[in-house]
Order: C-alpha cells, then sequence, then structure tokens
C-alpha cells in the first residue's frame, strides 16, 4: 500500500484506496469516481474506520462473528491415569520419541518432524493429514523399520508419499488401495504413488507393487509376515467403533512375529461417552483405545503408551469448521471435536 506523506499530515494515495476495497470489502472499486470518494481522508486510521463502517464490510463481519471457529478446553477424561495395565504417558507428544499420541502444533516445529517433511519433499502445514504421515514415519523408524531388506504394506494408501520414501530406503513396499476410495483417475496401477523428488524411478518400480482390495472385508487376502503395517485415516471408515477395534487389532496378523503396526485415525477428545459410531464411520474414544490395550496385551502384543496430552499452543485450541482452512489440527465433527490419534503396536514374538 502507498501512502504519501506532507508534513505531519498523511496523505492517502489511489493505491491505498484500492487495496482498501480488496482487503475490507473483497473486491475492486467499481470505478475511479468511487476511489474519489475516498482521497479526501487525512490518514490511514481515517480511512480504516470508514470502510470499517461500511455496511458491505459489517455483513462480512457479522458472517464471521456468526461462524467464528469453536475454541477446544481440556477435557477432564483425558487427564485420569487409566488401569494400572494400560500403558499411559501424559506430556506434551514428541515426534522425536514417538508413542501412541494425539496430533498437536509443538510436534510440526520439531527438528525431526521437518527432517522427514523434507525426506517426503512435503510443505510444512499446520494440517492433521500431513502430521499423520510424519507420524507414521517417525514410528517406523524408532522402531528399526526403515532399512534396506525390509517390508511394509499399506493399507487404504491414496495420493501419498509414504511408499516412495521407504523405497528410497530399500523397503519393499506392498500398497493396498480401496478402490472406493481412490479416484479412478489416481488408481493408474500405482504411478499415482511415485514422487520423483523422493525416490528413483527404478527403485519405486522394483520395490513397490500396488494392489486394490476392499479392506472392509476381513476375509481380504492381504499376505502376511511383513516387518511393518500401516494405515492414515483408513480405520474410522471401516464401520462402527468395534469394527474399528476389529481392524487395528487383525492388522497384527500380517505381521511377522515383532513387526509394527501404525496407524492415524479420528479420535474423540471432547467425550469419553457419546461419539460417532455408525455403520459406515464411527470415531474412537478413550474408553474404546483403554479396551484395545488390554484386548492387545491379553493376546500377547505391546501398545506404545497412550499419550492424550492434546498440546497447549494457541494453534491447539482452535477447532476447525467448514470451510476449512489452517491450523486444521482439531475439527468439529457433529457435537463432538476430533483430531488424530496415532497409534503404534508391536507384535508379540
Amino acid at each position: 500500500m502507498t501512502i504519501r506523506k506532507e508534513g505531519s499530515a498523511i496523505r492517502v494515495t489511489p493505491e491505498a484506496v484500492t487495496w482498501a476495497f480488496r482487503l475490507f470489502l473483497g473486491r475492486e472499486p467499481n470505478d475511479a469516481a468511487e476511489i474519489s470518494t475516498h482521497l479526501p481522508h487525512g490518514s490511514l486510521d481515517s480511512l480504516r474506520l470508514a470502510f470499517a463502517e461500511m455496511p458491505e464490510f459489517q455483513s462480512f463481519y457479522d458472517t464471521v462473528v456468526k461462524h467464528r471457529k469453536p475454541r477446544f478446553g481440556l477435557q477432564p477424561f483425558l487427564l485420569r491415569p487409566p488401569a494400572p495395565s494400560v500403558p499411559w504417558h501424559f506430556a506434551p507428544p514428541s515426534m522425536e520419541k514417538p508413542v501412541s499420541q494425539l496430533c498437536t502444533a509443538a510436534q510440526c516445529e520439531e527438528p525431526a518432524f521437518k527432517e522427514i517433511l523434507q525426506a517426503m519433499a512435503m510443505l510444512p502445514r499446520l494440517h492433521r493429514g500431513v502430521w499423520q504421515h510424519v507420524y507414521v514415519v517417525s514410528v517406523l523408524a524408532t522402531l528399526g523399520c526403515i532399512a534396506p531388506g525390509r517390508s511394509a504394506l499399506g493399507l487404504g494408501v491414496r495420493r501419498e508419499r509414504i511408499p516412495a520414501l521407504l523405497a528410497s530406503r530399500g523397503v519393499a513396499v506392498v500398497a493396498i488401495a480401496d478402490p472406493g476410495r481412490v479416484p479412478e483417475q489416481e488408481a493408474r496401477g500405482g504411478l499415482h504413488l511415485f514422487h520423483p523428488e523422493v525416490v528413483h524411478l527404478e527403485d519405486f518400480e522394483a520395490l513397490v507393487h500396488y494392489h486394490e482390495a476392499d479392506l472392509r472385508d476381513p476375509r481380504a487376502d492381504l499376505g502376511a509376515g511383513y516387518d511393518a503395517v500401516w494405515s492414515c485415516a483408513l480405520a474410522q471408515h471401516m464401520g462402527s467403533v468395534e469394527r474399528v477395534l476389529g481392524f487395528l487389532e487383525r492388522s497384527l496378523d500380517l505381521l511377522k512375529p515383532g513387526g509394527v503396526a501404525v496407524h492415524t485415525f479420528d479420535f474423540n477428545i471432547s467425550s469419553d461417552d457419546q461419539t460417532v459410531d455408525r455403520a459406515d464411520f464411527a470415531i474412537p474414544r478413550r474408553r474404546d483405545m483403554e479396551a484395545l490395550a488390554l484386548r492387545l496385551k491379553r493376546a500377547g502384543h505391546e501398545m506404545l503408551p497412550l499419550n492424550l496430552h492434546p498440546g497447549h499452543d494457541t494453534a491447539d485450541g482452535v477447532v476447525d469448521v467448514p470451510p476449512y482452512g489452517l491450523p486444521h489440527l482439531k475439527i468439529e465433527v457433529g457435537e463432538h471435536v476430533v483430531t488424530s490419534l496415532g497409534l503404534a503396536i508391536r507384535k508379540g514374538r
């Protein structure tokens, strides 16, 4: 914006008025005459005040107030220690030493987070979708699953960069897509998973294999004996809460003893009682994760400690609503506040 100073007075130029139209009213001036109407303002503050009082801006402001994003407040049930048999930890979660944890803003600023982003040639954003992919890679790297000769199975892969990154490190990858969740124009024999800035074409073609399967069918043959299995934002689409838990448990059947399962999915942080539990979509609660931890322990498996610390940065308090923007770490689903939970499980030996 250009302003001209004459003595002690600040004179507003046509360029300044044009920017005021764009910023306050979201449009261009109709003509030069409409611009001239505002040139007599003697200061920038006077110009701002005039535009703030215009009906066009007031109408926009009323809409903003009406649809203002709600704020998240820490719920007491997240603080309550579980039964002693449930692995549990409560502290600001870290991407450097990942456990089973919630998506938070501070993790997106950690060197480990940025290093993984760089390896996947992704831009940093305060978005839970970005966090999910970084979390999966962080867990796999921390638990020794990213090395030449390892094998990994991706469930419900879409246009993501995890297969390319793993292949660039010598990991053999089988990527399974659910045909109902991958647009036909993307499912070109798995070529939509190739990212030349991440992996060489020769390595991708040698190590990444793409298939489609109905992942809601427990009878689907997905192979077995992998070092790792992962999914991002898939589990909640398996159906009811019980079907979600069943999917998470069954993923261990695909692993060799000592293998690692990593999943990210929607998680209810506003209630440990009511939640979304439909035949086609469900959002687990804390009680569901505790029940799963006990089931896994009885079967000889190990869930990494459950850390439900929701973060304490300003961005962690924002609950995003349509039309979605940034930060997009927590969202509103009906009457519930939801974020992403990363779950890590090591299969028993």
